[in-house]
This record gives C-alpha cells, sequence and structure tokens, in this order.
C-alpha cells in the first residue's frame, strides 16, 4: 500500500492544469515549501501565468527577498515536482 504523501506528486500535477486551484493549493502548502519562518512572513497573493506574485510586510523584506527568488522558484518547482511558477514579484503588503 502506498503512503499517502507518495500521492502528493500526482495530485499537484493534476491541480496545476488549473490555475485558481494550484494557487490554493500553493497557499496552504506554503509553510512547507518554503518553512515556516519565511512563511509567517511572506504569504502568495497571485499566480497568472506562472507568476507568482508574494506579498511581503515591509520594503526592507522586499529588498531581502529580492535576492532569494531564484532560490523560491526553485523550492515551488520542486515541490510540485515540474516548473510551476517561472518568476516571483514581491508586494509590500500590510496584512490586516
Amino acid at each position: 500500500m502506498k503512503a499517502v504523501s507518495s500521492l502528493l506528486p500526482g495530485f499537484l500535477r493534476q491541480v496545476a492544469k488549473d490555475e485558481t486551484a494550484a494557487f490554493a493549493c500553493l497557499c496552504e502548502f506554503w509553510p512547507r515549501i518554503v518553512g515556516q519562518q519565511l512563511a509567517s512572513r511572506t504569504s502568495p497573493l497571485q499566480l497568472n501565468r506562472r507568476h507568482l506574485i508574494l506579498a511581503v510586510p515591509s520594503e526592507s523584506w522586499q529588498d531581502e527577498l529580492a535576492g532569494m527568488t531564484a532560490m523560491l522558484i526553485e523550492s515551488v518547482n520542486n515541490f510540485w515536482q515540474m516548473r510551476l511558477i517561472e518568476r516571483i514579484s514581491l508586494k509590500v503588503h500590510q496584512s490586516d
């Protein structure tokens, strides 16, 4: 019997066909993809044509993460085991 976690890659590939569903899963799995510490300071805002827009709490976080976008793209795509995103933009966004 397969472990449930072994079914995740196939599920994610199917979900990726629908951008709205892929975005919902990306939001749900964000802490697992980037780690709890980074997830507590960032969140996905939008996914459109392989372009992910991330919310960051301040300009200083925006500046710091600007040099890490390639690593974040790789983390997301490795989690999905396919190329879900090609580009990341960072947007200062105050959460309520």
